[in-house]
């Protein structure tokens, strides 16, 4: 595939066991725009989101929280 920008473009993916999670997404080698983001679980029978919405729950449930203990007090 083609990026709008011209470039080319490979599919990726990112997988968390922890939370049975799998994004797919297509990215472009030359400008780095993620595009046709797709929010499975971890065994790919049940897709969760579609579209910037599966990229941003991806990120917020795997996303380190060190500080999380503190944010609790």
């Amino acid at each position: 595939m083609q990026c709008t920008c011209g470039g080319e473009t490979k599919d990726s993916m990112s997988i968390s066991k922890l939370h049975d999670l799998r994004w797919e997404f297509v990215i472009c080698k030359s400008c780095g725009r993620i595009d046709m983001d797709i929010l499975f679980n971890y065994s790919r029978t049940k897709i969760i989101l579609k579209g910037y919405q599966a990229r941003l729950f991806y990120r917020e449930q795997t996303i380190n929280r060190k500080n999380s203990n503190e944010d609790e007090e």
